[in-house]
């Protein structure tokens, strides 16, 4: 007959339940709180996301220039105290285009990822419904 490792069981013992006090997070909650917050990476892209998101509201605020200015005696300058990105052939301001089209690129991830979801939802809910045939 060959070897056979015996097991043991063995009893656990529980803990009597801790009384939690209606202000306080459950230890679990807590938990799961903290390990969030300290994430580096979920906090880095947070800021990308807010900083592009703060200058996309505040691009009239940010520079003195529209997108669509032209100063054709200012062609193609470099990074100057007036123009902090230079001009471009135009003579339009870089950087005010640069803030402006943070707008458009916004609103078109908003719509992508709002389509997706869509999209996925429907393809899950139809799936579900005819059980993955």
């Amino acid at each position: 007959m060959p070897d056979r490792k015996r097991i043991r069981y063995v009893r656990v013992r529980c803990s009597p339940a801790r009384i939690i006090d209606a202000g306080e997070d459950p230890p679990d909650a807590q938990a799961a709180v903290s390990s969030r917050r300290l994430d580096p990476l979920a906090t880095v892209g947070a800021a990308i996301v807010l900083g592009l998101v703060f200058c996309a509201i505040f691009a009239p605020v940010l520079t003195p220039y529209t997108p669509t200015e032209q100063d054709l005696g200012n062609e193609l300058d470099g990074p100057s105290a007036t123009h902090l990105l230079g001009t471009d052939h135009l003579g339009r301001d870089v950087f005010t285009r640069i803030l402006y089209g943070t707008r458009y690129a916004l609103a078109i991830a908003v719509f992508v990822v709002s389509l997706e979801t869509l999209i996925g939802v429907s393809l899950g809910l139809a799936s579900g419904y005819y059980r993955g045939r």
